[in-house]
């Protein structure tokens, strides 16, 4: 984990060399940037048309800048506050280099006047470094608090940072509906990350277990959204010191995308878990449900779409298997039923008949996907072009009456609910 992790790091210097991110002039609410880095974490830029921040600390702030000489840094959130000499405000910071490059920074601005003193004495900056979102992102844990913060630094009674923004806000509200027991207060939104399985979202919060007069942390939360709109979390990591961990119970939550198919169709299975210790990969196992010996369509791999093509056409078990990264195994069980092809089972009343009278036709069919619709066409024989007596209706019983005395073709078309279709003809003889 460690090389692919040095891999990465280098494959970002190389990006952050090369490309500039755009600057967005927008709210307090930070916007995407449209710089779209495949498999890294990237940061909106964030324009600040009021403070995202305590008067007192964005003074404190404000006033240490005049006398930094580093690139120019814009705060999006206040989570820490320590009382020395003065105080110490921690802060989490955007650092724009002069060819637009944007990245996170953790930022104290030492601030040695006392509230209320008549001591004005300069504010400064008295540490900066990196923050680097991949460094938040392994533990795969989801963790609740148990032992308060350490080093002195507490969190300000009035914590503030610059929100989410509506789309982020979206994500996470949808993910936070999914769990009792902890809540989040979110601070700021930190980046996003795209991958071909969804995207990655990273936000600073003040968590907190739901019971009275819990301890409250500020953690790097991480969850994911999948190209389905599912949201479970990836990790969280207290940024004020340590605290227990808690893992949930790992959840397989795998689904198929029908449990219906035709025969020679395949469907797909879809590896899905939560909890646990993350580092999920999948397993797929499937039989007939008169067997007793199971195919292994995938043994353990976190590729999470198995596609399954039945063989015959029956009903089927299909066993999807999760396991996360201590090897603790869920397994989760679904039925499937394989249908024939379609087969176009219609006929009709009669094949001789009077000039004036009807034929009726009697849509019918068998296997494919049901919800069978029906379309009747007919012509002279020596002709060749139909006139359509029905199109595709879910009437099964259409009637047709011809008004010469000639031979005529009868065209029946059977479509199920997949699309596919099957014709079948007759010859009428009209008298």
């Amino acid at each position: 984990m460690y090389k692919n992790k040095l891999l990465k790091r280098i494959f970002a210097v190389l990006l952050s060399a090369a490309i500039t991110v755009p600057v967005i002039s927008c709210s307090c609410i930070s916007a995407s940037a449209t710089i779209n880095l495949y498999d890294s974490w990237y940061v909106s830029d964030v324009k600040t048309e009021s403070s995202c921040l305590p008067y007192y600390v964005q003074r404190a702030f404000d006033e240490a800048m005049q006398n930094y000489n580093g690139f120019p840094l814009t705060p999006i959130a206040y989570y820490g506050i320590q009382v020395v000499a003065g105080y110490n405000y921690d802060l989490i910071c955007q650092e724009q280099t002069g060819n637009g490059n944007i990245s996170l920074k953790k930022v104290i601005v030492y601030d040695p006047n006392p509230i209320g003193s008549n001591v004005q004495k300069p504010a400064r900056i008295s540490y900066i470094e990196n923050f680097d979102l991949e460094d938040y992102e392994y533990n795969n844990s989801y963790t609740l608090p148990e032992y308060p913060v350490c080093g002195g630094t507490e969190i300000p009674s009035d914590i503030s940072g610059c929100g989410l923004p509506d789309n982020v806000q979206k994500v996470y509200d949808k993910f936070f509906e999914l769990y009792d027991g902890w809540g989040c207060m979110p601070v700021a939104f930190l980046g996003e990350k795209h991958t071909d399985k969804g995207t990655d979202y990273a936000v600073l919060g003040k968590t907190y277990a739901v019971v009275p007069n819990p301890d409250k942390f500020v953690d790097v939360v991480m969850f994911h959204e999948n190209d389905n709109g599912e949201v479970y979390i990836k990790s969280t990591y207290s940024l004020l010191g340590e605290k227990g961990r808690y893992v949930t119970e790992l959840e397989n939550d795998s689904n198929l995308s029908t449990d219906i198919i035709r025969i020679g169709n395949t469907l797909n299975v879809y590896g899905y878990a939560q909890g646990g210790d993350g580092n999920y990969t999948y397993a797929v196992l499937y039989k007939k449900k008169s067997d007793k010996k199971w195919t292994v369509k995938q043994n353990y791999s976190t590729n999470d779409i198995i596609a399954v093509k039945p063989a015959k056409a029956t009903d089927y078990d299909v066993c999807v298997k999760v396991k996360d990264g201590t090897g603790k195994i869920v397994k989760r069980f679904f039925e499937i039923h394989v249908n024939e092809k379609l087969k176009n089972t219609s006929d009709i009343s009669e094949t001789v008949i009077r000039k004036g009278n009807t034929v009726t036709v009697k849509g019918s069919a068998t296997g494919g996907i049901g919800a069978y619709e029906y379309a009747v066409l007919y012509k002279k024989a020596s002709e060749s072009e139909w006139t359509v007596r029905q199109g595709y209706k879910e009437n099964n019983e259409i009637l047709v009456r011809p008004y010469t005395n000639t031979n005529y073709d009868i065209c029946i078309k059977v479509r199920d609910i997949e699309g596919t279709v099957s014709k079948k003809y007759f010859s009428v003889t009209v008298r």
